[in-house]
């Protein structure tokens, strides 16, 4: 019979100003691999009864690969050629950019459920 044995990965640390004196952080890597076993099964089921989204991905990501290879490149050549106050405010607003996409991102992945609108 093949048994596994399950394998935890502990990490100790101590807190300062904690009385207990010291707080444990446990990784469990036969859970977080059933995880990410069970998001590639349902990653490939939902390819596997849609084929027409496996192009409708590969279209997404050359996009996104496209457009964030544009930035890039369009803010490196700002950052080398502009003088020294002004690469650097191309900097923050860059960095002001990627901080709004990051809270922006989780807002946009819902979307508004037309069925619980009131009557009028």
């Amino acid at each position: 019979m093949n048994q596994r044995k399950s394998v935890t990965l502990c990490f100790t640390f101590k807190l300062d100003g904690v009385k207990r004196g010291e707080a444990t952080m446990a990784i469990h890597a036969d859970k977080l691999r059933w995880l990410f076993w069970l998001r590639w099964k349902t990653l490939m089921r939902g390819y596997t009864r849609r084929p027409l989204s496996i192009i409708g991905a590969l279209f997404v990501l050359f996009f996104i690969v496209l457009v964030a290879g544009t930035i890039a490149v369009v803010s490196f050549i700002a950052y080398r050629l502009l003088p020294s106050p002004a690469n650097s405010e191309v900097l923050y607003l860059v960095l002001t950019a990627i901080l709004l996409l990051w809270i922006m991102l989780p807002l946009l992945e819902f979307t508004a459920n037309e069925g619980w609108m009131p009557r009028s």
